[in-house]
């Protein structure tokens, strides 16, 4: 009869600092899209190009920092606490900025 051989390994997740790169992202992305609604109430919808342009460039930051926090969150080896946080926050990032551009959308056919 054979020996049965067994080795036991300690499997070493590394930790990753794109989980708190990503929720920063999606945190930053929310932050801009609140004040640019805010400076678009105040200036009842008059404001330039280039202070709207701001919005595309936090909903082009959020869809990075999903995708980030996506490609971090498949792999095993990876682990952080902020991984799943910054999926959620970048996913509501999304979602708001989406919200915002269908109002838009909607206001422009009606």
């Amino acid at each position: 009869m054979a020996k049965e051989i067994y080795s036991y390994t300690k499997i070493q997740k590394n930790r990753t600092n794109k989980g708190i790169h990503a929720s920063l992202i999606g945190s930053f992305s929310i932050l801009m899209l609140m004040i640019l609604i805010v400076i678009a109430f105040i200036k009842k919808g008059e404001l330039s190009i280039y202070i709207t342009s701001l919005g595309y460039i936090s909903f082009i930051a959020s869809i990075i920092g999903y995708t980030m926090a996506g490609r971090v969150k498949k792999n095993d080896d990876i682990y952080g606490k902020l991984i799943q946080t910054g999926v959620n926050i970048n996913t509501i990032a999304i979602t708001l900025h989406l919200i915002v551009i269908l109002i838009g959308l909607s206001s422009i056919i009606m």
